[in-house]
């Protein structure tokens, strides 16, 4: 049977984030720490590796005062499909290593002293530090974790199965800093998961995306081509863009609000022409807002009927930074003079930045569908990007990068592209908005109807779920004045804007 071609429906599998170790996905064998006579310390140095006749590939990142390297070994895999187990060869999940920092700065941290602790998503974790393994300075933490083994069944023939065992999955290494390293530490967040949850509003029309303007947040539904936004607990309409064209994923999109440009409200809609971006001068308040004045930012981005992005926002920069899909041309994304396919960026009144890495207004490109847009509070740009028939990515965005499609989907071994922080099956994610905030990211995800959390500095690297299944299918969740977060269904009948509190 031919793989299938998805964008937004289906069931829900589990996750294979490249952020921890195992959860649905067995090595096979587990890799060893250091690969032995090694040209090269794998597990710090950036890049593309063939050590030993093994291929790794690692990624590193700032961490407090050292850095923090993801690495992966391609490898073959078992996993389950029905009632059956499969092998086939991927990149996965090898271990994280820290390099080198004083002993003092993990005084606080359970993986840079001996011991065991239970993680806040509910993994038992355990410690070894200055052993015959990890040398006199270092340490190395395992989690327990579901895997799959191979053992000799009755009839002599190898097979396979599900059993619980210590897995092996960071480095801490011991030493001086490396120079220019920041100068102080950087404090683990809390995780905070959402609760309670409030209906602020229902049967909407697929809410796509919402912004406040002071403490009023303002949102658009999809097919209806409306602004709205909810003054005393009713929902009411500010502007209707009869322009919009709503057609199967496309119609009235992002929204974003600028810092500075406080009077000025951004839009991404389709036509029938194309997807755009138009900005509209704010007035008034409550039922009393208007928007008017509307001028074209950026026009001409391909339209489809799947695949027409649509996520926009503000950088800590100021600058306009937009998010535009493949629209099913698969020739653009990689084509670097297009529109599709890519991560724009763009001053407040639409002319191209002078610091864009390419003469134009792209700022990243090799995208299928970035669905989601966010900062960290050291300035990291994130996205959340749906895949096509194997892999849903979060990526960690960097200037003039390349992230491989449709060359490539997910991780790969082509130093050309940058791979993803994490992936997932398409049924367990299809991520739509993304929110930093409180040392937390939060992602929505449509097809597996949930949130991921992942929790900055977080010594484990987890990634935690939370509102499985209950609302349904998320499309985005938003940071509200009041120290709550919003989140919009889509549901495709009877959608919601809903209210959480966060755990502290």
């Amino acid at each position: 049977m031919p793989k299938r071609k998805r964008s937004h429906g289906g069931n829900v599998k589990s996750v294979r984030a490249l952020l921890f170790a195992v959860l649905a996905v067995a090595l096979l064998p587990l890799a060893q720490p250091l690969p032995a006579r090694a040209e090269v310390d794998v597990y710090t140095t950036p890049g593309t590796h063939n050590v030993n006749g093994r291929q790794w590939q690692t990624s590193c990142v700032p961490y407090s005062q050292t850095e923090r390297c993801t690495t992966r070994i391609w490898a073959t895999t078992v996993v389950q499909s029905g009632s059956r187990f499969v092998q086939r060869n991927a990149w996965v999940f090898n271990n994280l290593t820290y390099k080198p920092s004083p002993r003092s700065l993990w005084a606080n941290n359970p993986l840079g002293r001996p011991g065991s602790w239970t993680a806040s998503d509910g993994r038992s974790w355990r410690t070894e530090c200055d052993t015959a393994i990890t040398g006199g300075n270092g340490c190395r933490s395992y989690t327990r974790s579901r895997v799959v083994e191979s053992y000799l069944a009755p009839s002599g023939n190898r097979a396979h199965r599900w059993t619980t065992k210590w897995v092996f999955n960071n480095i801490v290494r011991f030493g001086a800093l490396q120079p220019g390293t920041p100068g102080s530490p950087t404090t683990p967040g809390t995780l905070r998961l959402p609760t309670g949850g409030t209906v602020l509003a229902d049967g909407l029309d697929n809410p796509w995306s919402l912004v406040f303007v002071g403490s009023q947040p303002l949102f658009t539904q999809r097919d209806r081509k409306t602004i709205s936004t909810i003054v005393g607990g009713r929902v009411s309409t500010v502007l209707t863009i009869s322009a919009v064209h709503a057609e199967a994923e496309g119609g009235l999109l992002g929204l974003a609000h600028s810092p500075t440009e406080r009077d000025k409200l951004f839009v991404y809609y389709t036509t029938t022409s194309d997807n755009r971006v138009v900005s509209y001068d704010i007035s008034g308040t409550g039922t009393a807002l208007r928007l008017t004045n509307p001028h074209v930012l950026v026009s001409g981005i391909p339209r489809a009927r799947a695949h027409n992005g649509g996520r926009i926002a503000f950088g800590p920069d100021g600058k306009l930074y937009i998010a535009t899909g493949d629209a099913n041309l698969r020739d653009q994304p990689q084509d670097r003079s297009r529109l599709a396919g890519k991560i724009l960026r763009v001053n407040a009144n639409g002319t191209r930045p002078s610091d864009n890495p390419f003469g134009n207004l792209v700022w990243s490109y090799g995208h299928r569908n970035v669905q989601g847009l966010a900062w960290g509070a050291d300035g990291t740009m994130w996205a959340s990007e749906l895949g096509q028939n194997d892999y849903d990515e979060l990526n960690r965005i960097t200037k003039g990068g390349n992230y491989g499609w449709p060359t490539v989907e997910g991780a790969s071994n082509r130093s050309e592209f940058i791979n993803p922080v994490a992936t997932w099956n398409p049924d367990e994610a299809s991520p739509s908005g993304l929110l930093w905030k409180d040392k937390n990211l939060y992602m929505a995800a449509l097809q597996g109807q949930r949130m991921w959390v992942m929790l900055d500095h977080d010594p484990a690297g987890t990634m935690t779920t939370t509102l499985r299944g209950s609302p349904g299918r998320l499309r985005d969740v938003v940071a509200a004045p009041d120290g709550s977060i919003w989140v919009l269904t889509s549901n495709n009948s009877n959608d919601e804007i809903i209210r959480y509190t966060l755990t502290s």
